[in-house]
């Protein structure tokens, strides 16, 4: 049984998302503001919509879609993604978004509303979820497109994509794309170098599918009822229950009481955890074994 016992507690934190860096780093956002464990608070040009990460070599904060240089506390000067997402088609909205780790390709989902014109009659809406470079913003490759939902949340670990359109599961790395989980899934998590996918179902079911085929699911556990989080570097995974949070580490759970946690992340190395709870407090906890 993995050991989790708490390192630090912050209160006050406003917040919906958070990222748990190296040597006890943390970061959390809500809206266009972004907190730093170091004390700083600071407004995004653009909404923070989308995950939250430290970037592997930890010079930056991946937020949404945009980057932040730790060392200066600037924001990247980057353009506006959207016009990238769908051959300029638009006006777009954006619904979710992820780095890799390296800071470099960034994937984006966003939808068009559906024409509200008498004349056009009704249409539904149109979704996109497009790679793009980070940095130029150009569209590197198209990866779904439909009329569905858009997908809510995307992981982006190890060259591997996974995001949730029309609220299944699929995922994409070079060439390949698998739809392993017709849904609904509630949330889903990439960890493991982007070997080890998590997902959580509305009936509390949390499973696990591995690379690369992905195609034979194992139970992790069940009482899932919020966010579910993985280690980008190591096979371990959180996800939020009723009572609190499960840890599942080398096959062995962990169970943590909280007041309905919001938001969860976990350490590259899945050695550390950190957990928001609906009281906006910010729970730090160190993970052995």
């Amino acid at each position: 049984m993995p050991e989790v016992a708490p390192i630090a507690t912050i209160t006050g934190v406003d917040a919906d998302r958070v990222a748990c860096g190296p040597d006890g780093a943390w970061a959390a956002a809500a809206r266009r503001l972004l907190t730093l464990g170091d004390g700083r608070r600071l407004q995004a040009p653009r909404p923070l919509t989308g995950a939250l990460r430290f970037s592997a070599d930890a010079s930056a904060m991946l937020a949404g879609t945009e980057r932040l240089e730790l060392a200066t506390g600037a924001w990247a000067d980057l353009a506006d993604p959207l016009p990238a997402v769908a051959g300029g088609l638009g006006p777009l909205e954006l619904t979710a978004a992820a780095w890799d780790a390296a800071g470099s390709r960034l994937v984006v989902a966003a939808e068009r509303r559906p024409s509200r014109s008498p004349r056009a009659g009704p249409a539904p809406p149109e979704a996109w979820l497009t790679l793009i470079d980070g940095r130029t913003r150009a569209a590197l490759r198209g990866l779904w497109t439909g009329g569905g939902l858009p997908p809510r949340w995307i992981a982006f670990e190890g060259g591997v994509v996974a995001a949730d359109p029309d609220r299944g599961a699929r995922l994409w790395t070079g060439e390949d794309e698998w739809a392993p989980d017709p849904g609904p899934v509630d949330g889903l998590a990439l960890g493991d170098g982007g070997r080890l996918l998590a997902l959580s179902h509305p009936d509390g079911r949390v499973a696990l599918r591995r690379g690369p085929g992905f195609d034979e699911p194992s139970e992790a556990g069940t009482g899932a009822t919020g966010p579910v989080a993985a280690a980008a570097g190591a096979p371990v995974i959180a996800w939020a229950t009723g009572a609190g949070v499960t840890v599942l580490a080398c096959g062995a759970e962990s169970h943590i009481r909280a007041d309905e946690a919001r938001a969860l992340a976990l350490a590259d190395d899945g050695r550390r955890l950190a957990l928001l709870d609906r009281e906006r407090t910010l729970h730090l906890f160190g993970i052995r074994g």
